[in-house]
């Protein structure tokens, strides 16, 4: 009787012992999972010049932090061949790239992740217009969904659906449209710059529009976000366009590009080119920059 009763006791100490070992191997899966590949894809923005879609090839949770594998692809839908491109992604302040695939580089600043392309990934044209890259970041952030900014193409850029030549006749100056360019801040040979439109009218809704500034020899336009743009290292002119995904400006409104570039002096104050706009009446407009310091 008493051998029956310890082989009884056995057997419940070992079933005891075998669901503890059960619920610390589920609670270390769960705590230590490495999500399968292609878990979450889908289309991220498509704009007037470019789409792009994304594939999250792993999510990884790494002690107090997590590991994400993003490979988004680029999508050109301009009719000119590009020289070059970069790609804009917002990502959390903590952000710490770790790779960086198809890519010359992938550098956060701030809340922006920016992606530029490498020497013989920079030509898209229409018959070769998608580019896929990839990067690894990590996060304290749990549940952060890839979100793209937007995307400029280099000076070769000439999409002939944009109005961004605008035509010299019936041009009107105006100063219901305010730009301005304000000086941020910056470190070493880097300037910051902000690049504010107000429309202060009531009936002017513009369908397009571009201002242009002139920058000195050694130039490096580092990153751009908010707006397109294009950059004449012959002519030093640096053209920033309306935003492809957001290009109309209607009364009461205002936009805002941010740029990053480096020159030989910093603090550097370019010199100020020309705004012109185009009404959706088909008329052109034209207004003086404004120009200050730190816009804080």
């Amino acid at each position: 009787m008493k051998k029956r009763n310890k082989f009884h006791n056995f057997i419940i100490i070992s079933i005891f012992y075998l669901m503890i070992l059960l619920i610390i191997r589920i609670t270390y899966s769960f705590f230590n999972a490495d999500f399968s590949p292609k878990i979450e894809a889908g289309n991220s923005k498509k704009s007037f010049s470019y789409k792009t879609s994304y594939i999250l090839q792993q999510k990884k949770k790494e002690k107090n932090s997590y590991l994400y594998h993003f490979i988004p692809t680029l999508t050109y839908l301009g009719t000119s061949i590009t020289d070059g491109w970069k790609l804009y992604v917002k990502v959390p302040f903590d952000t710490e790239i770790i790779g960086c695939y198809h890519a010359s580089t992938c550098i956060v600043e701030g809340e922006t992740l920016t992606i530029t392309n490498l020497a013989n990934n920079k030509k898209l044209t229409q018959k070769n217009n998608s580019i896929t890259m990839g990067f690894k970041m990590k996060t304290n952030q749990a549940n952060y969904k890839f979100e793209t900014i937007g995307a400029s193409f280099s000076s070769e850029l000439a999409d002939s659906n944009r109005q961004d030549n605008s035509p010299t006749k019936n041009i009107e100056k105006t100063t219901l449209i305010t730009p301005k360019l304000s000086i941020t801040g910056g470190w070493d040979k880097l300037t910051t710059y902000k690049f504010e439109v107000e429309n202060h009218s009531n009936n002017i809704t513009l369908i397009s529009w571009n201002a242009k500034f002139i920058f000195p020899e050694n130039t490096t336009i580092n990153s751009i976000w908010g707006g397109s743009y294009q950059y004449d290292i012959s002519s030093k002119t640096l053209t920033i366009q309306n935003p492809d995904w957001d290009d109309t400006l209607s009364p009461s409104k205002t936009t805002e590009i941010n740029m990053h570039i480096t020159t030989d002096t910093y603090p550097y104050t370019p010199k100020i080119g020309e705004f012109i706009g185009i009404t959706e009446t088909g008329d052109t407009i034209k207004a003086d920059i404004q120009i200050g310091g730190d816009s804080s």
